[in-house]
């Protein structure tokens, strides 16, 4: 029963959008204009490894060896730390997860890096490094900031057979890469530019009607980045 309550509210509340401004204060006097060098992102991060090596399953118990981002991390997530998860996780975690449906680690993290003014850098730095799960993060990134970057690196994605670990709710599943990135299906939800998927889902009708999701077809990155 909760792991299909978590799933409803994966389904239903993965649009919420999150959104706020802040007025300057009339108080501040305003900054002067930085005459700083750009620092890329590579020269700023701490060294971290590419990426750490993969446990296997021991044969004895059967247990798949624990994801990287299960662990323990300081909140909110420092730039290291949230590199670092997607660096190494092996689990391309959707919004909400679990038998409670809470904000995965994985989108925590990638929500970080994309807050970031040198975003861009950072996740050309996880696509070079990561593995793939981390790496369908950084196309995520693309779609959202950089549609030239998205449309360079889409097409290895798209035809790529490789398997990964995929979770929404509570259960893992594994899916062939080129199905998340590009899943051609009529039922497909393909926003217009500048359109979320919130906005997408008050146009329908039918909202009973299932519908597949992928991230060219930009809900999958829309979800991430408004996930509360």
């Amino acid at each position: 029963m909760a792991c299909s309550v978590a799933l409803r509210r994966a389904a239903l509340t993965l649009a919420m959008i999150a959104t706020g401004c802040a007025a300057p204060s009339p108080s501040s006097p305003p900054r002067a204009a930085s005459t700083s060098p750009r620092v890329l992102w590579t020269s700023q991060i701490a060294p971290l490894p590419t990426p750490m090596p993969v446990k296997q399953i021991d044969p004895d118990t059967d247990v798949p060896p624990e994801d990287f981002a299960n662990r323990r991390f300081a909140k909110p997530l420092s730039r290291e730390s949230a590199f670092a998860i997607l660096l190494n996780t092996d689990t391309f975690a959707g919004s909400y997860v679990g038998y409670d449906g809470s904000k995965s680690v994985q989108v925590e993290a990638f929500q970080t890096l994309l807050s970031r003014a040198d975003a861009l850098d950072v996740f050309h730095d996880l696509r070079k490094r990561a593995r793939l799960p981390g790496q369908l993060y950084a196309l995520c990134a693309f779609r959202l900031i950089s549609p030239a970057d998205y449309a360079r690196e889409e097409p290895a994605f798209a035809t790529s057979p490789d398997a990964v670990t995929e979770q929404w709710g509570c259960m893992p599943i594994d899916r062939p890469a080129g199905e998340i990135v590009r899943f051609d299906s009529p039922s497909t939800v393909r926003l217009k530019p500048g359109q979320t998927y919130d906005q997408w889902l008050a146009l329908q009708t039918d909202r009973t009607r299932p519908v597949q999701i992928d991230i060219s077809g930009g809900a999958i990155p829309d979800m991430f980045r408004s996930a509360r």
